[in-house]
């Protein structure tokens, strides 16, 4: 049972810092298909506030809503 537990606990530790690495990844991502894939304005104006939470939350140490966020700014450029 122990062994069980701390597989699970390292499992979510090392969740944890992988969404920590792809938070900057996937805001960079998102910055560049932005300037290389511009859209309407309106559309322009909510990706650009969804990569301002992504790097809110990220900096906020909240890595699962700044990856949520990137994500949505990803799916607003039509990716």
């Amino acid at each position: 049972m122990n062994k069980i537990f701390i597989a699970a606990a390292m499992l979510v530790a090392l969740t944890g810092t992988a969404l920590a690495n792809d938070c900057p990844n996937l805001i960079k991502k998102d910055e560049e298909m932005a300037k290389a894939m511009p859209g309407d304005a309106a559309t322009m104006v909510k990706v650009d506030e969804q990569i301002a939470l992504a790097k809110k939350e990220h900096k906020a140490g909240n890595h699962e809503a700044s990856v949520t966020a990137a994500k949505e700014a990803w799916k607003l450029l039509g990716m």
